[in-house]
């Protein structure tokens, strides 16, 4: 599954925080200025609960969200696509090009 450019960066924010866990407003302070707006964030969130790729649990009044998908299994199908799509599903060509373009 690949996230959308603003999915993934909600990901990001989350994945970094210290638990990789925690509410809308722990995911929002995260991001550098200019912030999106919190309810941008609370859309994004719900879409990517809905998605199977964030669990929300509910404490108190506020949902707690935690990654389903680690950072490490993410980017592991970012690259098994992009080897499947660019590739021909050959490892070594991605490898080598990688090493070419980014040495």
């Amino acid at each position: 599954m690949i996230l959308t450019k603003a999915e993934h960066q909600v990901m990001q924010c989350l994945w970094s925080l210290p638990q990789s866990s925690g509410f809308i407003g722990d995911v929002l302070a995260q991001y550098e200025e200019p912030r999106p707006a919190y309810t941008t964030v609370a859309t994004i969130l719900r879409i990517l609960t809905r998605k199977g790729i964030v669990k929300a649990s509910r404490t108190g009044n506020q949902l707690y969200y935690t990654p389903r998908l680690s950072r490490h299994d993410y980017c592991r199908e970012v690259l098994a696509k992009a080897c499947h799509d660019f590739f021909d599903d050959d490892f070594s060509q991605l490898s080598r090009f990688v090493r070419d373009e980014f040495q």
